[in-house]
């Protein structure tokens, strides 16, 4: 099981590989982005796309 603290010291491809693996909860569009929400067991990962970027947020 993977920690926030194990988490927030992955280089960002790690991070990616983690957030796929969790649990998917849902989606939702939010102005010009696309949000969607995993489980990662001990917190949160939002996923934030536009059409050119991706950006990972977390939350506990």
């Amino acid at each position: 099981m993977i920690t926030l603290y194990d988490f927030h010291a992955m280089p960002l491809t790690e991070k990616a590989a983690a957030v796929w693996k969790g649990i998917f909860i849902w989606d939702r569009p939010e102005e010009d982005l696309f949000v969607q929400l995993y489980n990662l067991s001990t917190f949160y990962a939002e996923v934030f796309t536009t059409r050119n970027d991706l950006l990972l947020a977390v939350y506990m």
